[in-house]
């Protein structure tokens, strides 16, 4: 499997869509703390899903090709070394 060019547009839309979801959960986590939402059942399986959208972009991050100085990196374990010290660091 090849790896995904930085500049795809599915990636790109990708990236949107996980902002959209960066910013839901910002919102919704302090309106369900103040206003104590009931409704556990529910807020679990959302809860379940972000978790899950958040995997599913780590491992396309993984699989992401790289670009540092004008370099495109595409071997996965130099992109995954390089990842983990950013998150890391």
């Amino acid at each position: 499997m090849k790896t995904i060019k930085p500049e795809n547009r599915y990636r790109i839309i990708w990236e949107v869509f996980i902002l959209a979801v960066t910013i839901a959960v910002f919102i919704e986590i302090p309106l369900s703390v103040v206003f104590n939402n009931s409704s556990a059942g529910k807020l679990l399986l959302i809860e379940f899903l972000i978790s899950f959208i958040y995997i599913i972009d780590i491992v396309v991050h993984l699989n992401t090709a790289l670009v540092i100085k004008m370099d495109v990196i595409t071997d996965r374990h130099r992109i995954a070394s390089i990842y983990l010290k950013m998150v890391l660091a």
